[in-house]
């Protein structure tokens, strides 16, 4: 009878698999797939989620509530833009407005859409919803509107 000599198993035939599931196991952690991994991710300096941005426009967050502070900001406004921000309320009335220029090129505006005052005088305003920031351009640039949700979480508990 003839005596079985085990095979060699080549080096790359173990590298391979360990390689592939290093790479798997990796890819978690640089795509997280649960909703905190997402939220972590979403909000990086220069890629706001959803419709964040318009042009040179952008706010820091999709959906606030009661005394959270919005960011607004502008960068690299082209130099012939000009116009007014418009700030509206979920009703369609205006909050307030704010001027920008393209020979000032960058703005930074903090926004406070909902404070614990605001909803103690006055009941019968509409502040929880769907706000929207218009820019109403005078020398014709086109900048879609920015959304942004402003819920109520005192309703909720």
């Amino acid at each position: 009878m003839q005596k079985r000599t085990p095979k060699k198993i080549s080096k790359t035939k173990i590298l391979i698999p360990i390689i592939v599931a290093s790479v798997i196991i990796g890819s978690a952690f640089i795509f997280p797939t649960t909703e905190e991994g997402k939220a972590l991710t979403a909000y990086t300096k220069y890629k706001p989620p959803g419709n964040a941005i318009s042009g040179p426009f952008s706010i820091n967050t999709m959906a606030i509530g009661i005394d959270d502070v919005l960011f607004f900001r502008g960068d690299k406004i082209p130099i012939d833009a000009k116009g007014d921000i418009i700030f509206k309320r979920p009703d369609g009335k205006i909050d307030h407005t704010i001027p920008f220029d393209g020979t000032k090129s960058a703005i930074n505006h903090y926004f406070t859409p909902v404070g614990s005052d605001d909803v103690l005088h006055c009941t019968e305003c509409d502040y929880f919803g769907t706000w929207t920031i218009h820019f109403d351009e005078v020398n014709g640039k086109q900048f879609g509107d920015l959304r942004f949700e402003v819920e109520d979480y005192t309703k909720s508990q």
